[in-house]
């Protein structure tokens, strides 16, 4: 139930910050140096303030749907969207605030969630589909049907490489 700050070069951890209960996935946010801990067991996002890594603090604990899983920076990172597996739903939070903002249901099983440009995406394990998102009002735009018990995490969009 902690999250530790490790130095790489070093191979050493420089220091631990308490959060929720089982920490999953973690999400950082660079402009405001801060790193989203998602607790599938305490159905809550820990923020980190990162400024000073030797002692990162937990500024505020986000209370969301059930294991959440999977998160994604939209809206030129304005919003945080969250994946709620065990209630087939996504939060949706403001980042300045830390406030959620909306519930979005219907979606199956959601883990993996990325987003890009205007759009974020939703992958959803039990229901066989990617589900696509405006990255403004989280309103559903469309469904691409893929193969059985699809799967995603971290960051599984972007743009074309150019050469």
């Amino acid at each position: 139930d902690s999250v530790a700050v490790v130095d790489a070069d070093a191979r050493r951890v420089l220091a631990r910050a308490r959060v929720g209960s089982h920490p999953f996935a973690l999400l950082y946010d660079a402009p405001r140096s801060r790193l989203y801990a998602l607790n599938v067991q305490s159905n809550d996002v820990s923020v980190i303030d990162l400024r000073d890594i030797r002692r990162p603090t937990v500024v505020a604990t986000v209370k969301v749907g059930k294991a959440p899983y999977g998160a994604a920076l939209a809206q030129g990172g304005t919003l945080l969207y969250v994946t709620n597996q065990h209630e087939d739903t996504v939060s949706v939070i403001d980042a300045a605030s830390l406030k959620v903002l909306r519930t979005l249901p219907g979606f199956g099983y959601p883990e993996g969630i990325a987003a890009h440009g205007d759009r974020v995406y939703v992958v959803n394990w039990m229901d066989d589909n990617v589900q696509v998102l405006d990255a403004a009002t989280g309103q559903k735009l469309k469904t691409i049907a893929t193969g059985q018990n699809s799967r995603g995490f971290g960051a599984f969009i972007g743009a074309p490489v150019e050469h």
